[in-house]
C-alpha cells in the first residue's frame, strides 16, 4: 500500500533523495505516494513529477519549483 501525505510535506519527501537526480528515477521512486490538497482533492506524486519540465534535478529546490509550477497548472485549469 502506498503512502499519503499532505502537499505541505512534499518537500520534506523531495528532501530524502540524493541530487543530481534524474525526473524518471524520482517519479519512480514516489509512484507510491499520494498527495492530498487542502481543497480534498489528491494526486499521485510519482506522476506529478513526471510532468515537470527538466530531465534533471540539481536540487531540492528545482524540483520543488517545476512541481509547484505543475500543480498551480492544475489548479488554473
Amino acid at each position: 500500500m502506498g503512502r499519503i501525505i499532505a502537499y505541505e510535506r512534499v518537500e520534506a519527501e523531495l528532501a530524502a533523495f540524493s541530487y543530481p537526480l534524474l525526473r524518471d528515477d524520482a517519479a519512480a521512486a514516489l509512484a507510491d505516494v499520494t498527495v492530498t490538497f487542502e481543497d480534498d482533492g489528491d494526486e499521485n506524486l510519482g506522476a506529478l513529477v513526471s510532468e515537470t519540465q527538466s530531465d534533471a534535478f540539481h536540487a531540492v529546490a528545482d524540483l520543488q519549483a517545476e512541481l509547484a509550477a505543475v500543480v498551480d497548472g492544475r489548479i488554473e485549469h
